[in-house]
């Protein structure tokens, strides 16, 4: 038998080449996996861009349940646009009302910017969440999308109206125009919320100013309402001296002109005082565990 007889220099200098071989291979399956993973990265990023500037993820208006709203991913822009929500060419600032069981109104979405080239949008409306029930989803039903805008449901079944494909400014302005039918019944004021995006087209995240706002819109009361009473038990009381009205069984109560514009909110049981106002008034009060109660008042 013939023995061959290996320096251990020669397996030293083997077993070195094995471990580089074998170091290289993991250093090229480590920098394939890295690329692989900034890939797949890029285009989720890419898809996700895609997609918002398509139509808005759902639940994003910034009301209280909701995921947040559109600077949640965009941002670095200045300043805020400013958003404007318009029911039958009127602003809706808090005075303008709905009539339950009323016919549909023609609603806009009004986005303003000085130097924005494209823009997007995302709303809803709800009961207040202080209302009863609270954040009630009922009045969103009553959406309709209009030209450029498209209805997103939510998990809950909660509706949505957002932009569908992202619109381009035109000197400093952006407008939706769509549809809402009043809900049936009396569902107390409604609370819209208004995401908006006001982006500069880089086709990333960054460099887009947004903002959120809320707009109130109160029960619109007909002035052809007949008085009604609460068998008999006093809710109010006015001092014609003092100007004062008192409210008894009645945590709440607002003052309608015969229009339906809210003129003023009380809240609380006691004395409020009503300041100079004359005339022929419609009075709502709100009592716990009861429908909302509308009487005719006149303040001398």
């Amino acid at each position: 038998m013939t023995r061959v007889r290996i320096s251990q220099a020669k397996i030293r200098t083997f077993l070195q080449m094995q471990v580089l071989r074998f170091a290289e291979k993991v250093f090229t399956f480590v920098l394939m996996t890295r690329y692989l993973w900034i890939g797949a990265v890029a285009l989720s990023l890419l898809a996700l861009r895609e997609t918002n500037s398509s139509q808005p993820p759902v639940a994003r208006t910034g009301a209280p349940f909701d995921n947040g709203y559109c600077g949640s991913c965009h941002g670095g822009g200045s300043p805020a646009p400013t958003i404007t929500l318009l029911a039958n060419g009127n602003p809706v600032d808090g005075t303008l009302g709905y009539v339950p069981g009323g016919s549909p109104m023609n609603m806009e979405v009004r986005v303003n910017h000085g130097s924005a080239s494209i823009g997007g949008f995302e709303l809803t409306v709800a009961t207040l969440p202080t209302g009863s029930p609270a954040n009630d989803a009922t009045p969103a039903n009553g959406l309709t999308a209009g030209n450029g805008s498209t209805i997103l449901t939510a998990s809950g079944g909660r509706k949505y109206l957002g932009h569908q494909g992202a619109q381009s400014f035109s000197n400093g302005t952006v407008s939706w125009l769509f549809t809402w039918t009043p809900p049936s019944s009396d569902m107390g004021t409604l609370r819209w919320y208004v995401a908006a995006n006001a982006a500069n087209g880089n086709g990333t995240t960054s460099g887009d100013a947004t903002a959120a706002v809320t707009f109130d819109m109160p029960v619109r009361v007909s002035s052809d309402l007949a008085a009604q009473t609460d068998e008999g038990r006093l809710l109010y009381w006015y001092d014609p001296h003092t100007q004062m009205l008192m409210l008894r069984g009645a945590q709440m109560a607002e003052i309608y002109s015969l229009e339906g514009r809210l003129v003023l909110t009380l809240r609380g049981e006691g004395p409020h005082a009503l300041g100079h106002l004359s005339g022929v008034y419609l009075l709502r009060l709100y009592r716990e565990g009861a429908a909302p109660l509308t009487v005719r008042v006149w303040l001398p």
